[in-house]
């Protein structure tokens, strides 16, 4: 409760989106939208969203009028952020998240995906690490106990607005986002940082994870480099 305390005093996630909403498409209404050919158009479901990428295993959509009215895609946004609005409370992550290039693609999302608007990609990665990050796992199963990650408990997560300024975190971010998430180190590398960020001592960060490979040596120095 100690860290629950420390870090809830930080700003909102709702202060850094310009707007949030969850997808608008009934899984039931699939059928209705779905297109047997290649469009260009894509209908997303939460399964599609993972820690920093978007699969390829979605549906196409009809590209016509019935469908055009229904995408969630806001050609003035600065970035797109979405999330698996359902995941298992004994999934290995709960929060699941990842930048959707809408500025390319026009996306259908059902409504198991939230949808965050970010006003540029640099405050998108700084969301993007945190919401993917260790510590708002731990704290997102210390305060959850159903299978959702709703909008309203995602918007009341704690952000350490340090973190936007921070090179060293953008940097990471734009790394897993290249490789799909696949670099172990980088993803300690970011933990340790965003750890830091939040203002976690190295017990503390014990308590959060206890398998972190980071010796106290190297957090207090801050040289752990992956």
């Amino acid at each position: 409760m100690a860290i629950i305390n420390k870090i809830k005093k930080l700003p909102k996630l709702q202060s850094f989106v310009d707007d949030s909403l969850q997808g608008n498409i009934n899984t039931i209404h699939l059928k209705k939208i779905q297109s047997e050919t290649e469009s260009d158009l894509y209908i997303a479901k939460g399964a599609n969203i993972h820690r920093y990428y978007i699969d390829d295993d979605m549906f196409y959509g009809l590209d016509n009028s019935v469908t055009k009215p229904l995408v969630a895609n806001n050609k003035n946004a600065g970035a797109v952020i979405a999330t698996q609005n359902i995941t298992g409370t004994t999934d290995k992550f709960r929060i699941h998240a990842t930048v959707v290039e809408c500025k390319k693609t026009n996306f259908v999302f059902l409504d198991s995906v939230n949808i965050l608007y970010l006003p540029n990609p640099r405050t998108a990665c700084f969301v993007l690490a945190c919401l993917n990050s260790k510590l708002l796992d731990w704290l997102f199963r210390k305060t959850s106990t159903d299978n959702h990650c709703n909008m309203y408990e995602l918007l009341d997560l704690p952000m350490p607005s340090d973190g936007l300024s921070c090179n060293e975190l953008y940097s990471c971010v734009t790394k897993l986002l290249e490789l799909h998430s696949e670099n172990h180190n980088v993803k300690i590398r970011l933990d340790m940082i965003l750890y830091h960020l939040y203002g976690l001592t190295y017990d503390e960060v014990l308590v959060v994870d206890p398998e972190t490979p980071i010796t106290r040596e190297q957090y207090e120095s801050g040289e752990y480099q992956g």
